[in-house]
């Protein structure tokens, strides 16, 4: 059986065939029989083994942490903060003040079902402090979705739908998105899948995710691409992404083992202890194999939960990264890497104020390399990072990569960049007023002029060009010219559309200041004529049946009419009245084959000759949208 999606970035197949599996071992003594509400894991204590934060039911809102001991069995501990009694039943971990130790978010929903969460910061003598700031609504998630090296929060909101608070240096969480999108506050996952450098979302929808890109200017688009609900890593240890997801019942999960751009069907051998209906995978002993921690029923419906060790080795070791590169531009640094090796992989960064300090950007790492907590690297796939507003100084960073089994290597030789006091700020960017802007149809603009400046620092200037219709106005119909103040642009409308839109020119200089000017492009529609495709000569017999001789028409504007006999669906958007075609068609020899013998029958021409009479004859067909037509003929010989 296959199956195949297609949705602008991703295709997946699945095969049926099986593959080399893993083989898990059952090692959850330690943990609590007893049904969890949620989990999370996160090496918190940096002792080189993750350790597990999970709400259960037999203390139902009371978080508890189990910490994974050297004998790797697990023994409950009490948790550094309290008290227990705000109801948290979500929790994730995060280096939230990037000094180096994990953080917790937990949230919830109180007894009278208000949203509630709290920050929790780790201090160095692994106590927790909460801090001030409580989060708005109730989080899921924290994750850096904007690649500004800080941690933003996805938020169930109260009208169900999900909500972004960005995390911005100076505003704090002040600005928000809203998502077209509602969670119904089931979990999500965040995973590169379309490998641009950014997070992309996916999202529960009955039985699968749905997958939502993320466009990297604060943006999700819905692809529709429909994946198992699951998790996301490399379970076999070949390098490449896996989605690990549930089979509808019975003891099992199956694999996707992507191997670009395909995901093949495996299967996850598990002890049959318990019918696992959710999970999460995590290298719990560190010995580079992903382990599997699963929730559910046994065969009398007790709840459990159960880690399963994986015992397949994993055969290499990932390189550092090399050709690091920094470029300073006032307060604000460009900084750039190679990959060490060809192994599939994301990139990890850590930027801080004094030799293997991370507090500017945290790795979630310890020096080592080893990873924190079982996610990605912070760069995601990119092998560039952008910081700004940084204070002068010297600064020092480092960067290691992490597979998509959350295995990290070594850092790289660390590296330093000093920023220098720049002074004061260049004048704003000036743009010139912009007239509205009227063209036809598929014919491109007259060049638009623009003027920018200050004159002083117009080679230091970018310009761009964005609109809200990218139908109308694709970006691959925005042409920019000129040089120093004297600018222009042309823009080619898309093929066949009209309309308005809203077009913006964006001027911006080396410090991120901004102008621009907005000004309405009208496009106006112009008649298409329509168009008939040949039609290739055609034979017939004397007592033969009417002969049907099949058309083939098309019109950007209009359509045939519909009918009776060959009823055709409503066309989308309906067009308004008299926008439908008309057909007519003429005889060459009307003792043959007379006008009244041509009759059309929805997208066919029934030919119906006099009897008793042979010969050839000329017929031709015509077909009018009203202001323009078209015309084919073809020789019927009888």
């Amino acid at each position: 059986m296959r199956q195949v999606f297609k949705a602008g970035f991703l295709l997946i197949s699945f095969l049926s065939l099986e593959l080399r599996s893993q083989t898990f071992v059952d090692n959850s003594v330690g943990l609590p029989r007893s049904y969890g509400w949620s989990a999370s894991l996160g090496d918190y204590d940096a002792d080189g083994r993750l350790d597990l934060l999970c709400f259960d039911s037999a203390t139902l809102f009371e978080p508890s942490l189990y910490r994974l001991q050297e004998d790797r069995t697990f023994a409950k501990v009490p948790l550094p903060f309290a008290p227990n009694n705000q109801g948290w039943v979500n929790s994730a971990w995060a280096d939230f003040n990037r000094d180096g130790r994990l953080d917790l978010l937990l949230s919830s929903s109180s007894p009278s079902n208000q949203a509630q969460a709290a920050i929790w910061l780790q201090n160095p003598d692994g106590t927790f402090s909460e801090q001030p700031y409580h989060p708005a609504g109730n989080p899921r998630a924290w994750a850096d979705l904007d690649n500004d090296g800080r941690l933003d929060i996805i938020s169930d909101s109260p009208s169900g739908g999900l909500v972004i608070y960005w995390n911005d240096p100076r505003a704090g969480f002040a600005s928000a998105t809203q998502l077209p999108i509602v969670s119904a506050g089931r979990s999500l996952d965040l995973v590169d899948l379309d490998n641009d450098g950014d997070l992309d979302l996916a999202l529960p929808s009955g039985a699968y995710r749905r997958i939502y890109r993320n466009d990297g200017y604060r943006h999700f688009v819905d692809t529709g691409v429909l994946l198992g609900s699951g998790v996301f890593a490399d379970m076999n240890g070949d390098g490449l992404l896996d989605c690990v997801y549930s089979k509808d019942s019975g003891y099992g999960w199956n694999t996707l083992n992507k191997s670009s751009p395909l995901f093949e069907l495996s299967k996850v051998s598990i002890p049959p202890v318990m019918e696992v209906r959710s999970a999460q995978v995590a290298d719990f002993d560190g010995d580079a194999a992903l382990d599997f921690l699963g929730f559910g029923a046994d065969g009398t419906g007790e709840q459990h939960r159960h880690l399963f060790r994986n015992n397949t080795p994993v055969n290499w070791s990932l390189a550092a990264p090399v050709k690091l590169g920094a470029q300073v531009r006032r307060d604000s640094v460009d900084l750039a890497w190679e990959s060490g090796d060809s192994v599939p992989r994301t990139f990890n960064l850590r930027i801080g104020t004094s030799p293997a300090a991370q507090d500017i950007v945290s790795s979630a790492s310890r020096t080592d390399g080893h990873r924190l907590i079982p996610s990605m690297g912070n760069a995601q796939t990119s092998k560039h990072w952008h910081i700004g507003k940084l204070a002068p100084g010297t600064y020092y960073w480092a960067v290691q990569a992490v597979d998509w089994g959350f295995r990290g290597s070594p850092f790289s030789d660390e590296r330093s960049f000093t920023v220098v006091d720049p002074g004061p700020l260049p004048p704003m960017p000036v743009l010139s007023e912009i007239a509205a802007v009227f063209t036809d149809e598929d014919a491109p603009t007259a060049a638009i002029p623009f003027t920018i400046g200050p004159s002083e620092v117009v080679v230091d200037l970018s310009v761009s060009v964005e609109s809200d219709n990218p139908k109308l106005t694709p970006a691959s119909g925005f042409e920019l010219s000129g040089d120093g103040s004297s600018r222009s642009l042309v823009i080619t409308p898309g093929g066949n559309e009209s309309g308005s839109a809203t077009v913006t020119v964006r001027v911006t200089d080396l410090t991120g200041q901004v102008a621009t000017r907005s000004f309405i492009l009208t496009v106006a529609p112009v008649n298409d004529p329509p168009v008939i495709q040949d039609i290739p000569n055609q034979v017939t017999y004397l007592g033969a049946p009417p002969l049907t001789v099949p058309l083939s028409v098309s019109d950007a504007e209009s359509v045939l009419p519909p009918h009776p006999i060959f009823p055709r669906p409503p066309p989308q958007p309906k067009p308004p009245p008299g926008s439908y075609l008309t057909l007519s068609a003429r005889s060459s020899d009307q003792q043959l084959v007379p006008d009244s013998g041509l009759k059309f029958i929805g997208s066919n021409l029934q030919v119906t000759p006099l009897t008793n009479r042979t010969g050839s004859v000329t017929i031709q067909v015509t077909v009018s949208d009203g202001e323009a037509e078209a015309t084919t003929s073809f020789v019927l010989l009888i």
